[in-house]
């Protein structure tokens, strides 16, 4: 694992102003009509969201959109349904 995280490029300086422009414009969102006191619960969700947890889904569907990584079979489309989230 270290020689492997040796390997790969720490991009954070590059992708931290596109996310930080990202979370300012999803926190706008999120404050709309909310009671001042929820704010930072509001902050804290939204980072979560921001950096992973739901946008993953949003990124998947990039990198297949542009050829980057090939879309799940139909015999893999349940495992990554559960993998992802609640199955209804």
């Amino acid at each position: 694992m270290d020689r492997l995280n040796k390997a790969m490029p720490d991009l954070s300086a590059l992708y931290a102003p596109a996310v930080g422009k990202l979370y300012d414009k999803m926190l706008s969102l999120f404050l709309l009509n909310q009671p001042n006191h929820l704010e930072p619960q509001l902050a804290y969700m939204v980072r979560g969201n921001t950096g992973g947890g739901r946008l993953v889904a949003y990124i998947l569907k990039h990198l297949i959109d542009n050829g980057k990584l090939k879309p799940p079979l139909p015999h893999q489309q349940k495992t990554i349904s559960t993998w992802m989230g609640p199955v209804k």
